[in-house]
């Protein structure tokens, strides 16, 4: 499969910056490094991340309760369509992260199923009960599904060295 990489340039300054560079390559799955941009929202119970693929915002909420403190501003996702079958519930509950927070450190892997097509995007929803979800209802640009796949597999990397400069704003629990 040959995917295209997305990443914003670290040299790059501006906070305001929504450059991306492109790169084609040959793998399996498409890794993208989600930049926390202005537009970040923390609400009552999450936090968001954005990025901006082929013109179309891609954002992923997270559960503040899964977050390793302090926040990173900066996330790694990777999508990769999910080709066997399981039970893919969520591997940390609210009350294991309350009970040993160094657990939040571990990466997120949430399987997601297509609810809805949109114009641009398709709207997942993760597997399990509501309550559990390690993530939010991604809404997913079309060029990262492959080919609108059923069912995709998010990894969320933490990206350790953007620790404690979160700077989203303070916004109603509205997602």
């Amino acid at each position: 499969m040959t995917a295209v990489l997305m990443m914003r340039d670290e040299s790059d300054t501006n906070l305001d910056s929504h450059e991306i560079h492109r790169q084609e390559i040959n793998m399996d799955a498409i890794g993208i490094e989600m930049t926390l941009f202005e537009s970040a929202k923390v609400t009552e119970n999450k936090l968001r991340w954005d990025v901006e693929v082929n013109g179309v915002t891609f954002s992923l909420y997270i559960p503040k309760w899964r977050v390793p403190r302090p926040w990173p501003s900066r996330i790694c996702v990777r999508i990769t369509p999910r080709r066997n079958e399981g039970t893919d519930e969520p591997n940390l509950s609210s009350v294991d992260a309350t009970n040993d927070p160094v657990l939040t450190h571990e990466p997120i892997i949430a399987t997601v199923t297509m609810f809805k097509k949109h114009t641009n995007t398709i709207r997942y929803r993760p597997v399990g009960e509501a309550e559990k979800w390690e993530i939010g209802e991604p809404y997913i640009p079309f060029s990262l599904t492959a080919d609108a796949t059923e069912k995709l597999r998010l990894i969320v990397f933490w990206d350790i060295s953007s620790r404690g400069a979160f700077g989203g704003r303070q916004l109603s629990d509205t997602a």
